[in-house]
C-alpha cells in the first residue's frame, strides 16, 4: 500500500512535491473508498484507494508517473542492468541553472506485509549521491541503513541501525550508479527483501507514452496465466453494454502449423519458429451474438471500436491489481472511453467486495465528469499547475475545503481550484 510519494528536482518538478494517500481528518464521505488498516504509530489514520490527478496540458501530470516509474525501475534494475560507468539517465529540472546541476531525489513511504517503510535516494547523471531506508515495525522509526557520498574522499560512508544485519561485503559490491537496496537483494539480504518486493511486485505504472504494460498482449497474457481472471473479465464485458458475449484467447505456437510467408529466407523462417516456440503469438477474439438468433460470431480485436480496444488493454491490469492488492499508476485513464464506462472502472476499484486487498489506483485525467462527490472523495482529487518559474506544483482539492454539496466540476472549470489552462481568447493568425 502506498502512503506517500515525494519527488524533487526531476523533469518539471523543481521543489519537493508530495502525493499523500492518507485520508483528510475532516472527511467522512464515501467510506467504501477508504482502506481502514491501522498501522503502528499511525493510530486513527486511514488511507484512500487511489487518486485522480487533473491539470492543464504540460502541467506535469504525466511527469509524476514518469517519476514513479523511474524510481521503480532504478530499484529493480540498477544492480543487474547498469554497467560500470553507465550514466543514470536522470533528468533534473532544467529551467534553473542551480537545479540543473543538482541531484534528483525520490522518496516513498509504503506498507508491505504489515510493516511501514520509508525509502529514498538522490541521484545525479553520474551516480547515487545518497540512499536511506527506515522501517516502523512498532510505530517508532528504525534506521536500517544510510549511504552518503563524500566527494572529497570519493567514496561512500555507510551507517547501519542497531536492528540491521550488517554485511560490509555488500559495500564493495555496490557500484556508484547502483542502489544498495538492489545489490543487497541480489545477495539474499533478508531485511532488504520485503521493501524490494513491494517495488517489484506491488508497484505498477501503465502509460500511453512508452512506459510499460498497455498492450493487448499484456492483457491477454494475464488472462491466460492468472486463474479466474478470464471469468471476471468476461462478466465485466457483458455488463458494459458493448455487445460482447465472451472472449477467446489462444496462444499460437509452432505446433499449430502457423502459416509463414513463402518468400522469406530459411534463416528468417527458423527465427520465427524459434520465437513461436519460446514466446508464442497470442490470438485475441471477442464473441458477439447474432441479433435475434441463438448464434455467435468471433471478431478480431483489431476490428472493434477504439473504446472497446482501450477497455481491453485496461481491464486486464485493473483486475490483476484487484486480485493482488497492487498500487497502479495509470496515465489518461479515460482515453477513447465513454465517461460512464470510466466511472464503472473507478467504482470497481472502490467496491469493498472486489477490492478486499487494499488495491490502489492513481490516474491522470481530463474528464471533468469524474469530479463527482458520489464517485471520489475530496481528498482523492489532486491537481498539477505550473508556477511562474515553470516548475510543477502538486496539491489536493482538500486544500480548498470545498463544501460537501459543492459542484466540483463547475468549480474546477471556473478556475476556482486552479490547474486549468489560461487561454488568451479566440485563436488568430
Amino acid at each position: 500500500m502506498l502512503i506517500e510519494f515525494n519527488v524533487t528536482n526531476y523533469l518539471s518538478f523543481k521543489d519537493k512535491q508530495s502525493l499523500n494517500l492518507t485520508t483528510a481528518y475532516n472527511l467522512d464521505d464515501l467510506p467504501q473508498n477508504v482502506i481502514e488498516d491501522e498501522l503502528p504509530g499511525m493510530s486513527g489514520i486511514h488511507f484512500v484507494k487511489g487518486a485522480a490527478i487533473y491539470g492543464a496540458n504540460a502541467s506535469g501530470k504525466t511527469n509524476l508517473l514518469k517519476a514513479v516509474h523511474f524510481m521503480r525501475e532504478y530499484v529493480t534494475n540498477s544492480a543487474t542492468t547498469m554497467k560500470p560507468g553507465q550514466k543514470t539517465e536522470v533528468v533534473p529540472f532544467l529551467l534553473d541553472k542551480g537545479t540543473s546541476k543538482q541531484p534528483s531525489e525520490f522518496e516513498v513511504v509504503f506498507c508491505h506485509k504489515g510493516v511501514r517503510y520509508q525509502y529514498g535516494f538522490s541521484v545525479d547523471k553520474q551516480q547515487i549521491q545518497s540512499e536511506w531506508l527506515h522501517s516502523f515495525p512498532e510505530g517508532k522509526p528504525r534506521k536500517l541503513f544510510t549511504r552518503e557520498y563524500d566527494p572529497k574522499k570519493e567514496s561512500y560512508k555507510y551507517t547501519y541501525g542497531a536492528h540491521f544485519k550488517t554485511d560490509r561485503s555488500l559495500e564493495a559490491k555496490t557500484r556508484s550508479n547502483a542502489l544498495f537496496l538492489s545489490v543487497g537483494v541480489q545477495f539474499n539480504h533478508s531485511q532488504l527483501m520485503k521493501p524490494y518486493e513491494w517495488f517489484q511486485e506491488h508497484l505498477r505504472v501503465l502509460a500511453n507514452h512508452g512506459l510499460t504494460g498497455l498492450s493487448p498482449n499484456f492483457t491477454a497474457k494475464l488472462l491466460l496465466n492468472i486463474p479466474g481472471l478470464e471469468n471476471a473479465y468476461t462478466n465485466f464485458l457483458q455488463q458494459a453494454d458493448l455487445g460482447i458475449d465472451g472472449i477467446k484467447i489462444k496462444r499460437i505456437t509452432a505446433d499449430d502449423d502457423f502459416p509463414l510467408p513463402t518468400d522469406i529466407s530459411a534463416e528468417m523462417k527458423q527465427d520465427i519458429i524459434t520465437q513461436l516456440e519460446n514466446e508464442g503469438i497470442i490470438d485475441i477474439k471477442l464473441v458477439h451474438k447474432f441479433s435475434g438468433e441463438d448464434k455467435k460470431i468471433d471478431f478480431d480485436l483489431e476490428v472493434e471500436s477504439a473504446g472497446t480496444q482501450r477497455l481491453f488493454v485496461l481491464l486486464g491490469p485493473l483486475l490483476e491489481v484487484l486480485l493482488n492488492g497492487h498500487c497502479l499508476f495509470m496515465d489518461e485513464m479515460e482515453a477513447s472511453m465513454h465517461p460512464l464506462l470510466t466511472k464503472m472502472l473507478i467504482r470497481m476499484m472502490s467496491n469493498a467486495e472486489l477490492n478486499n486487498k487494499g488495491a490502489q489506483l492513481v490516474f491522470t485525467t481530463h474528464d471533468t465528469t469524474l469530479l463527482d462527490s458520489e464517485l471520489l472523495r475530496r481528498d482523492q482529487i489532486w491537481f498539477t499547475e505550473k508556477g511562474p518559474e515553470g516548475g510543477t506544483h502538486l496539491y489536493p482539492l482538500s486544500d480548498y475545503r470545498p463544501r460537501k454539496d459543492e459542484s466540483l466540476q463547475k468549480g474546477y472549470l471556473a478556475g476556482r481550484y486552479g490547474a486549468i489552462p489560461f487561454l488568451s481568447g479566440e485563436f488568430t493568425f
